[in-house]
């Protein structure tokens, strides 16, 4: 539905052309400032007007420099500020009689967004010295948003101005297409986006529920989180600077109807850990928005993904288990892990399971993590030497030579008793005459190493218990 506004337009161009005529005279004007000067909401206001500049001279009311990319500066401007119901527009300035009170005449023209950052749509700041017509092309504009024109004399010149417009159109905002766009069944506590037709001509949207105003946006779009459980309906209105919210196009709405929150089912964790060695472990499913009334069923997947074998690293589990939520149940649901320890030097594995079906609660469903990785760490090897733990001759030392010089069943990196000893002073030097032996010394923090040579002469320090 679309609604013009002739005889309300009529009455603004009667009422602003008579507001218009003193122009900035004083100072006190509301011509004589961007913020102040009144809204046209018909650019058939400014066409054909005619009025006389003052040469009062006020050149802070406005950008320094006008433009962009030029250095001119104000001095007696005059504004209007009007809402474009067309994106493309052509303002004609013609100019007469103009006075020359320094050492140019004529005008200057631009036209700008808004009134704090001044950015400038359209300029003609170059042209002084003449009474040429100034042209503003105008392109792009949003409709029914607010611009803001200043008509400037050169050097301070006042000139008799008539202003032509070219384009026009419809003076509305244009009627919905889609309506409110969005769930209709929300959970209480969701929050949910909803958008409508993006209007040509509103530059405000009001949001409301059940008719009380919950938010105004300026791009057609909102988002709400919804509560109490209930029916509930939500509308949204436009408005821009000349045509209220009460004016066509009349709101439109939707009904959303808010229930209980989705039970859903989870891991209760993403990743779990633990070293192999007869270790039971309990893995947990979770549960959010338990049914008071329905128990909640899921059923647990062993994937073949996992790299441990089943009855080997582990005992022997079944590939799909039950699980049951009693009704009104926020208590995990656990199972058990039994990790089996073997002698086998080998990389860490992993157990993966996966929720793979929910049934009964409210709706129930899967949530975030759906997928847990048990990973079981080998502990056959503590050192990493590739030497097994029961058969390496120094657990807790790097040492894939096992070498052990009094073959006392204790590698040499964490003997330190050695009944060999093979200790001199040649030349007032120490002369060590044993393999694998060298010089014991403690670092700063408190740890000792044990510096040897190799068949090089290069030095090699092992970490060692201190003596």
């Amino acid at each position: 539905m679309r609604k013009y506004y002739f005889g309300y337009i009529l009455g603004l161009l009667l009422l602003h052309n008579i507001g218009l005529v003193a122009q900035c005279d004083t100072g006190a004007e509301p011509e004589c400032q961007c913020s102040t000067a009144e809204v046209l909401c018909s650019i058939s206001e400014l066409d054909g007007f005619t009025f006389s500049m003052s040469e009062f001279e006020h050149p802070d009311d406005g950008p320094d420099p006008m433009c962009s990319g030029t250095s001119n500066l104000l001095n007696n401007p005059n504004w209007f500020s009007f809402v474009p119901w067309c994106e493309d527009i052509t303002l004609t300035f013609e100019i007469s009689n103009c006075t020359q009170p320094t050492f140019s005449f004529g005008v200057q023209v631009a036209v700008y967004e808004d009134c704090n950052s001044y950015v400038d749509i359209a300029c003609n700041a170059d042209d002084c010295g003449n009474e040429d017509d100034k042209i503003l092309n105008l392109n792009s504009l949003t409709i029914g948003a607010v611009y803001h024109i200043v008509i400037d004399g050169c050097a301070g010149s006042a000139c008799d101005v008539t202003i032509v417009v070219d384009g026009s159109c419809p003076e509305e905002i244009e009627d919905w297409t889609n309506g409110i766009t969005g769930p209709t069944t929300a959970q209480s506590g969701e929050a949910i986006d909803y958008t409508t037709d993006d209007l040509d001509g509103a530059t405000s949207y009001v949001w409301s529920i059940d008719g009380v105003e919950d938010a105004i946006t300026s791009e057609p779009t909102t988002e709400i989180t919804w509560d109490a459980l209930g029916t509930y309906e939500l509308c949204v209105d436009v408005y821009n600077e000349c045509i209220d919210v009460t004016e066509d196009p009349v709101e439109t709405c939707i009904m959303v109807t808010v229930i209980n929150p989705y039970t859903m089912v989870s891991f209760a964790s993403t990743t779990h850990s633990e070293t192999e060695g007869n270790i039971q472990s309990d893995i947990c499913i979770s549960i959010a928005n338990e049914d008071p009334i329905n128990a909640t069923n899921c059923e647990v997947q062993l994937l073949s993904s996992s790299s441990a074998t089943n009855g080997i690293d582990y005992n022997t589990i079944g590939n799909i288990q039950n699980f049951e939520f009693p009704a009104g149940s926020a208590i995990d649901q656990c199972f058990s892990l039994s990790l089996i320890d073997d002698l086998d030097i080998e990389q860490d594995e992993t157990v993966i399971f996966e929720i793979v079906s929910v049934s009964g609660g409210n709706n129930a469903g899967v949530s975030s993590p759906e997928i847990t990785t048990f990973t079981i760490i080998d502990n056959d090897d503590v050192d990493g030497d590739g030497i097994g733990n029961t058969l390496d001759n120094c657990v807790a030392n790097f040492n894939p030579g096992q070498e052990d010089l009094d073959n006392d069943g204790i590698g040499d990196v964490c003997d330190m008793s050695n009944d060999v000893t093979q200790l001199f002073e040649s030349k007032d030097n120490i002369y060590i005459n044993k393999n694998h032996s060298g010089v014991i010394i403690k670092s700063p923090d408190g740890n000792c190493w044990i510096l040897t040579v190799n068949n090089n002469g290069a030095i090699q320090s092992t970490a060692v218990e201190c003596p």
